[in-house]
């Protein structure tokens, strides 16, 4: 399944399924509105923390089954304080969009 989620800071996305409970949370944004960058914390993944996504950097693997990386897509007003987020996972995950503050 593929999906993009346009996020700011302190947003990110809940992924379950397969056993697993996980949490993508953009702490950071860097970069100019047609390059993003932005750094991911990661919650319920054994040894990895925060990881940098970029969109030279293409999809970052996050589990054998996850991926997440940036898009570069223009679609709100906000673009200077959003970065479009994609998510690649099988069918057996869901993903449910989220607030951490």
């Amino acid at each position: 399944m593929l999906l993009y989620r346009s996020h700011k800071l302190n947003q990110g996305m809940h992924i379950k399924g397969n056993g697993l409970s996980i949490d993508v949370i953009v702490v950071a944004i860097y970069g100019t509105k047609s390059c993003r960058e932005a750094c991911l914390e990661i919650i319920g993944v054994t040894g990895t923390n925060m990881i940098g996504v970029s969109y030279s950097k293409g999809l970052v693997k996050l589990i054998e089954d996850i991926e997440v990386g940036i898009l570069n897509i223009k679609k709100s007003k906000d673009a200077s304080n959003s970065v479009t987020i994609y998510y690649s996972a099988p069918k057996k995950y869901s993903f449910q969009p989220k607030s951490y503050n």
